[in-house]
């Protein structure tokens, strides 16, 4: 049986320039319904559930995310200006999985979000 595959959606830019770093934000903006999937695996009609994956962030964030099994999580605790490496895994309606080990998955599994500020 042949894996799905993950599409976890477009890279974002978030300008939070008017944002106090630090304080609990939360950034709604991730959101892997734009295209869960690009291929359900062997079989498999559709896609049972995800799971989202804070890979990394700038040196000392103090980022994580909640609500992590649904299509949009948030991103939170927000301390440091800079990228934030998002996973996506998915599982279809038969338990296959796409790809977990992030050296392994294909590019459509991530994503970034780029914390920026104009001033």
């Amino acid at each position: 049986m042949s894996k799905p595959v993950a599409n976890a959606g477009a890279d974002i830019t978030l300008d939070l320039a008017s944002f106090t770093l630090g304080n609990n934000q939360q950034i709604n903006n991730v959101d892997g319904s734009a295209g869960t999937i690009s291929s359900f695996g062997s079989g498999g009609s559709s896609i049972a559930s995800c799971k989202w994956y804070l890979l990394e962030g700038p040196s000392g964030h103090g980022a994580s995310l909640i609500n992590d099994a649904i299509q949009q999580p948030t991103l939170q605790t927000i301390n440091t200006w800079g990228n934030y490496r998002l996973m996506l895994v998915v599982t279809n309606d038969l338990g296959a999985k796409s790809e977990e080990d992030p050296l392994l998955a294909p590019d459509s599994a991530f994503m970034t979000v780029k914390i920026i500020s104009a001033s």
